[in-house]
């Protein structure tokens, strides 16, 4: 018999919906699950903001050992930051937890590129302050390049503009319960 699936990593690119998909599928799956941020604890915890903990080099690293720390907790969705599979060896890590399920949402990179161009949205991500819109689609594109292949690596993928059926779906074949 298949492990029962109690955790589920969220991973993609920023804007790409992880967040939201996590507080999502809470509400869809069977019993009760924890839905943990990472961006959102890092900051809380340390009392400063995602862009000065990345400016002062720490915030990977911080986000590595919550990572870490979270691993006992279940059932629980996790919405990963957008660089955490590529940092050390997070993205194996996470594929090497029992119980555990990895998730890329990877919707079109138009789709993300007009969410990073919405003032409010770019405003929280600091890499994409103060860029114009050509050199913020070549570096949607460029790390889009770099991420892409170890994103590929998680257990299921899904275009996050697609209804969420198709996910439940797809979480269903690994064996997680969803409600009626």
């Amino acid at each position: 018999m298949a492990e029962k699936i109690e955790r589920i990593f969220l991973v993609g690119m920023p804007a790409s919906g992880k967040t939201r998909t996590a507080l999502d599928l809470r509400a869809r799956l069977a019993g009760t699950w924890l839905v943990a941020d990472t961006d959102a604890a890092i900051a809380a915890r340390s009392g400063k903001t995602v862009r000065e903990l990345m400016a002062a080099g720490v915030f990977r690293e911080e986000e590595s050992k919550l990572l870490r720390e979270w691993a006992n907790f279940r059932p629980v969705i996790i919405s990963t930051g957008g660089g955490l599979p590529i940092f050390g060896d997070n993205m194996a890590w996470l594929l090497a937890q029992k119980n555990a399920l990895v998730v890329w949402l990877n919707p079109p990179l138009s789709t993300l590129e007009a969410r990073l161009s919405q003032e409010a949205e770019a405003a929280q991500r600091p890499m994409w302050t103060g860029l114009n819109a050509a050199e913020r689609w070549e570096k949607l594109r460029e790390i889009w390049a770099e991420r892409a292949p170890i994103y590929a690596r998680a257990q299921v993928e899904w275009d996050s503009t697609m209804s969420l059926r198709g996910l439940l779906q797809q979480l269903r074949r690994w064996g997680v319960e969803t409600r009626k």
